[in-house]
């Protein structure tokens, strides 16, 4: 049976992809939370109405290339980095997936036994996480 944490929860991970809402829950009711996400979508509907309108015009689409360009040049290396601190665990991924896909894990924990146990820490932290925050 889902409780109203999960119901909460499942609407934060496809509304907010934050953890913002949850401290909501916990302080306010049911109804309020229904308030708040009715005027969080009201935002975000007028915000890309907005932008619709914004994009055509030509000066704001070059002022938003500048910027990104600017961003991307000031952070680059950034990316590279962190793929190269997280290649094993992205190969790792990697190769889940395409056995997930197979459907045919156990050959993949027989032959990357290393590369199973990666994603396995990785999948029992994120479930750690969510009991720490369903407990705050």
């Amino acid at each position: 049976m889902i409780n109203k944490f999960q119901i909460i929860y499942l609407i934060v991970e496809n509304i907010f992809k934050n953890k913002y809402i949850i401290y909501i829950y916990n302080k306010h009711s049911m109804v309020e939370v229904d308030k708040l996400l009715t005027a969080y979508k009201r935002k975000q509907q007028k915000e890309k109405e907005r932008y619709e309108r914004l994009k055509q015009n030509p000066e704001f689409v070059k002022q938003n290339r500048l910027r990104a360009k600017e961003n991307y040049d000031k952070n680059k290396n950034k990316k590279y980095e962190r793929y190269q601190q997280n290649l094993d665990l992205e190969r790792a991924k990697s190769s889940f997936y395409y056995y997930l896909k197979k459907n045919n894990l156990d050959a993949f924990e027989a032959r990357y036994p290393d590369r199973f146990k990666m994603v396995e820490d990785k999948v029992n932290k994120a479930r750690e996480k969510l009991v720490v925050d369903q407990e705050e």
